[in-house]
Formats: C-alpha cells, structure tokens, sequence
C-alpha cells in the first residue's frame, strides 16, 4: 500500500497539485493505480509502474503520442499531466508515476461495441506529427 500522505506532498512538489484526497482506483493490468481530487474538485488518475516491470519501456514511449492527440481534442483519450519542470512522468521510490486527467467512464472491455468503433474512428483520423512516436520495425 503507498503512503498517500507522502504522495500527496510529492505530487505537490513536482506537479504543483495540492491533493484533497487520494484515492485505490480499480487496479489496471500494469501499474498501481489512484484517483486524485485536488483543492478545486478537479480529479486526477495516478499511474504507478513498478520500475521493473517489462511495460515501462512502452509505456514512457506513449506518452508523447498521448500528450499529442490530447492537441488534436480526442476528449476521449487521457494525457499524462507535465511535471512543473516539463516531465510527462517521475521516479517516485520504486516506481514511474504519471498523473493523467481523469475521464469518467467505462473500461473498454465493458465498453458498448458500437460506441467504441466510432471512437476508434476518432482516433485513427487524428493528425499525428511524423516523428513523435517511435514506428516498429519487425
């Protein structure tokens, strides 16, 4: 379990967020994850990748990409939150921390199929400048 007292300082330190409260958010594949609020009723989604894990890698390659397709108003995306000096993510103990913006809603695997076919759409049409996520090459 982390210590949410000195988390909460933490996020104040480095993203200028003073947290009301934080939260267990349901726990995804890769990451411990957190709901935050701050002062302002603003929410937050807290991303803890233990810095062994095998994801990380991609994980720290994403960002970038998420971070454009946030400018191009796909409200449906999440962005990782920049630390006060530019960072998309920070080392916090044993872990990468990303702070997103909080979108309600469902997980895809519960996700209406229709609903995410259009979304899917959305997405596949977005401008992406060339040089921002790195391509595969199998």
């Amino acid at each position: 379990m982390i210590d949410t007292a000195k988390l909460t300082t933490f996020i104040s330190l480095h993203y200028g967020i003073k947290a009301e409260q934080i939260a267990v958010a349901p726990r995804g594949f890769v990451a411990k994850t957190y709901y935050l609020t701050d002062l302002h009723k603003v929410k937050y989604f807290i991303k803890l990748i233990e810095l062994n894990s095998r994801y990380l890698g991609n994980i720290e390659t994403s960002l970038h990409g998420l971070e454009h397709l946030q400018q191009s108003e796909l409200d449906f995306i999440s962005y990782p939150i920049q630390t006060t000096d530019g960072k998309l993510s920070i080392i916090y103990d044993d872990y990468q921390l990303i702070l997103f913006n909080f979108i309600a809603g469902d997980w895809t695997v519960t996700f209406d199929k229709k609903e995410l076919l259009v979304l899917l759409n959305r997405l596949h049409h977005a401008p992406m400048p060339s040089g921002v996520i790195n391509s595969e090459d199998f």
